[in-house]
């Protein structure tokens, strides 16, 4: 397992360096609908687009915590 985490893995350095440059670069301020790694914008999977699929994620999601809190 730690031969996986080695080679996919990054420090924390590395891990905190993304959080720190979407909290300070204020040309960041207005990316929407993007997932950053390592400081690079991304756009997700088409399917993450989809609003038919976002509800049913949703009703879903919500069946279960209240599954949970019983």
């Amino acid at each position: 397992m730690s031969s996986f985490i080695k080679y996919f893995g990054i420090s924390t350095k590395e891990g905190a360096l993304t959080s720190i440059y979407l909290a300070s670069d204020k040309d960041i301020k207005n990316a929407s609908g993007l997932y950053f790694d390592k400081c690079i914008p991304r756009k997700s999977s088409a399917i993450s687009y989809d609003r038919e699929v976002a509800e049913e994620l949703w009703h879903y999601s919500d069946d279960i915590f209240k599954k949970m809190i019983r």
